[in-house]
């Protein structure tokens, strides 16, 4: 009679995997994991840095339009042509933008752009706030300044936290904020002139 010999290899088939054969297999599927939610968050926060840097571009498009079109800025209330004037995109401003005469501002209806996100008053708000959050900070919209004195020259405030710090030769500056970095730091401030 034939003995057959069995491997070790033979047997250890019928019996599977060992524990530690597992958590190895656990342990490397939980880095790659880790790997590619970074690596999806990373990607989140530069498309939401896309997504304002084309909106305040567009923005400053639409009112280079503006300023063809009628020949001088919107009126802004409590614009007495000071010599750095901070309006924020939003109420009648926007609706300006989209087409509505308010206030005598456009008056041949002309809509110059269409806002991306809008809060649900209509407000303009830029990529890294929900649309649903009720309330926002004031960094969650754009802002623009006008040339006011026709001279290709928007003046700087001179203040580091109140963009534009220095003058700008252009004849409208839009810019929103990245909250993702701290005061200060230049990639915080998104902006048309930068």
């Amino acid at each position: 009679m034939k003995t057959i010999a069995v491997s070790s290899a033979a047997s250890r088939q019928n019996k599977g995997f060992t524990l530690i054969e597992l958590l190895v297999v656990i342990v490397i599927m939980a880095i790659l994991s880790s790997l590619i939610l970074a690596a999806v968050s990373a990607a989140r926060r530069y498309a939401d840095l896309t997504r304002s840097r084309a909106e305040v571009q567009a923005i400053k498009t639409a009112w280079t339009a503006y300023q063809h079109e009628y020949q001088r800025w919107p009126a802004v209330p409590g614009n007495d042509q000071p010599e750095y004037i901070k309006v924020k995109i939003g109420g009648n401003i926007a609706r300006t933008l989209q087409g509505e005469d308010l206030d005598n501002n456009n008056p041949r209806k002309v809509n110059l752009v269409t806002f991306q996100r809008l809060t649900p008053a209509g407000d303009p708000i830029n990529s890294w706030y929900a649309v649903s959050a009720g309330t926002w900070p004031d960094e969650a919209y754009y802002y623009c300044t006008f040339d006011v004195h026709y001279n290709h020259i928007v003046d700087g405030t001179g203040d580091e936290n109140e963009p534009p710090k220095d003058s700008v030769r252009q004849d409208v500056i839009v810019w929103t904020i990245n909250p993702n970095y701290p005061v200060g730091e230049r990639r915080r401030l998104v902006a048309s002139w930068q």
